[in-house]
């Protein structure tokens, strides 16, 4: 089941931020995604991101796998700019 909150907040007309963060957990097998992402809002047309995601599983059992067991490998961690014209 996953648990999901967010919020965005403008400061004045030119400068604002927002972030998000996810919890999910499989409840058969014990697996955990972690997600967070905040950004920098510049004006309307800019926004500067960071998140990263986080993978964990308690499972003993290697034939019983579910998808976050399957992508354990892919912790991440990135960032970025978008412009909108």
């Amino acid at each position: 089941f996953p648990v999901t909150i967010g919020f965005q907040k403008r400061l004045n007309s030119r400068w604002g931020y927002e972030g998000s963060g996810e919890w999910r957990k499989e409840l058969r097998e014990g697996s955990e995604l972690y997600s967070l992402k905040g950004a920098l809002l510049v004006g309307s047309a800019w926004k500067a991101y960071l998140g990263f995601d986080f993978m964990k599983s308690e499972n003993k059992n290697p034939q019983t796998k579910d998808f976050i067991e399957a992508n354990l490998a892919n912790d991440r961690v990135y960032g970025g700019v978008h412009y909108v014209f």
